[in-house]
């Protein structure tokens, strides 16, 4: 069984997830910038009204490989992810819309899963409860990005289970990864916008 994190096959190219996979040891190692990002998740999970936990999510497996998610933050009637900025007033265009898309394949995940999650493995060794929680799919996901919020919606569920199905695929070989790279890298905000809503809240 092989698994990959939804994170990366969001957000990392095909060919880095391949090196990644064949060279664990060069994987980059927790940087400031995520370290704030952690804290600044806790500060928004403490004001949060109706929080459940915070990283629960769950696999979704297809045939013989596994796709782990882990949602920031879990309310009875919503998803948070956080995101870290200085001013999210600058320009953070790309850095935006890769969270967007990344926001988009999570609440697809949260559809093929049935809102079945529980809190994450590496959450719970760093000595936090195990919770587990079945939530509507349906709920509104939103992105903290800095000290704005924006509602992500999708309109087809199976657009995005083929990306992650094909990205899935091509990780497989060096030249299918090179191939999906050429077709999809720096582009899938692009590509799938169409099928994503963003409102500001």
């Amino acid at each position: 069984m092989i698994f990959y994190s939804a994170k990366d096959i969001a957000s990392r190219s095909c060919m880095q997830i391949k090196m990644f996979q064949e060279h664990p040891e060069l994987k980059p190692q927790p940087t400031e910038l995520m370290k704030l990002g952690t804290l600044f998740q806790d500060k928004v999970f403490n004001e949060t009204e109706n929080a459940i936990g915070q990283e629960m999510g769950s696999i979704y497996f297809i045939d013989d490989v596994g796709v782990s998610f882990s949602v920031d933050i879990v309310c009875n009637d919503r998803f948070i992810e956080t995101k870290s900025v200085k001013d999210a007033s600058t320009d953070n265009t790309f850095y935006f819309n890769r969270c967007v898309f990344q926001c988009a394949i999570y609440k697809t995940l949260l559809y093929l899963t049935k809102g079945r999650i529980s809190t994450s493995a590496f959450y719970v060794n760093l000595g936090n409860d195990k919770k587990i929680a079945v939530v509507a799919p349906e709920n509104n996901y939103l992105l903290r990005f800095g000290e704005e919020t924006y509602k992500i919606d999708i309109d087809n569920v199976d657009v995005f289970l083929k990306f992650i199905k094909e990205k899935v695929n091509a990780i497989s070989n060096w030249d299918s990864a090179k191939q999906f790279d050429l077709q999809y890298k720096y582009k899938e905000y692009d590509i799938f916008s169409k099928y994503i809503t963003v409102t500001k809240m």
